[in-house]
């Protein structure tokens, strides 16, 4: 599992998250370990010590997984502690950027993370030293040489994922169904039930059922101007993105915006950000991240310096940390 062509190096929009929302907190991977605050009261209550934070991931049970650099650990904050549970573990990630990774939908110790040509399964366990294999769903439909498919993880427990001309989806027991696409993604996010987000190469975010052939179902709504988006998440009420406007910048530099689109493809909130996110020379700690939650519905922007949750029905300000 280990060596360059499992893990490829990845295209900016290809990443996964820093920031993750889960049970009333944000969890953020700073350069040092993983920071987790309390929504409500905005209050720290916890840091887990990593060296080489590398992955970031909510379980089922609302758990937070925090892989570190290969060859070092996996940590698991349970839901409403402040102490988190640590494993050695071997697990090759990739550089530069984060890897993705997601809960198993069914098993509250089992995760998967995102390889060129599988998804490969862990659980927080130890066997002989390392985590225990969970198994490894072949991916080498959708895949293609040195790069890597962007895939989302689904309520049902499906995966799909994304490459060129080919969408799989992933079923629980690792059967993949390979369905025609016509080309151009950018990156994808979980959706309606059965349905995704795609990011088209054009810039235009659809909504597709997973049907054979795949089926356009709504267009998103964009305000007419020249923009570009950066990273997207979805849940399945609403999806959201960082929307970097080419056209009419502010201060020499493009503005940016979070943007959360309602299922129907209509725009909910557009907030611009108070601040400029660096990516002209993007690196593991200055990448722009966002992350989404359904119940109750917040979208979460994270960089090197700021971490900011807003919620979506009223578009308010309900946490925000800025980095000493």
């Amino acid at each position: 599992m280990a060596g360059g062509d499992e893990f490829p190096e990845l295209a900016p929009e290809r990443r996964g998250s820093r920031v993750a929302l889960s049970g009333g907190r944000v969890g953020y991977l700073a350069p040092d370990g993983l920071l987790v605050w309390s929504i409500s009261d905005r209050k720290q209550v916890a840091k887990v010590a990593l060296d080489e934070p590398r992955a970031l991931g909510v379980m089922k049970d609302g758990a937070l997984l925090a892989v570190d650099g290969p060859g070092r650990k996996v940590c698991r904050l349970a839901p409403g502690s402040s102490a988190a549970e640590c494993w050695p573990a071997v697990i090759p990630v990739p550089r530069p950027g984060m890897a993705r990774v997601f809960g198993d939908s069914k098993a509250a110790d089992r995760f998967w993370v995102v390889g060129a040509r599988a998804l490969l399964g862990w659980e927080t366990r130890l066997v002989a030293g390392n985590l225990g294999s969970a198994g490894r769903h072949e991916l080498s439909g959708v895949s293609a040489p040195g790069a890597q498919p962007v895939v989302a993880a689904l309520p049902s427990g499906e995966f799909v994922a994304l490459q060129s001309t080919k969408l799989g989806v992933v079923a629980a027991d690792g059967t993949l169904r390979e369905l025609d696409w016509p080309g151009g993604p950018r990156n994808l996010a979980a959706g309606p039930p059965g349905q995704v987000w795609v990011h088209m190469g054009d810039s235009s975010l659809i909504r597709v059922e997973l049907t054979d052939p795949p089926r356009r179902a709504v267009v998103a709504e964009r305000d007419g101007k020249d923009k570009v988006i950066y990273a997207l998440s979805g849940s399945a009420s609403h999806a959201a993105a960082l929307v970097a406007e080419q056209s009419a910048p502010r201060n020499g530099k493009p503005g940016w915006s979070v943007v959360t689109w309602h299922n129907d493809g209509k725009v909910a909130q557009r907030i611009v950000l108070p601040w400029q996110p660096q990516v002209t020379e993007v690196t593991d700690e200055s990448e722009p991240s966002i992350a989404l939650s359904a119940k109750p519905a917040l979208v979460a922007v994270a960089d090197h310096a700021h971490v900011v949750v807003w919620d979506i029905d009223t578009g308010k300000v309900v946490f925000e940390h800025t980095m000493p």
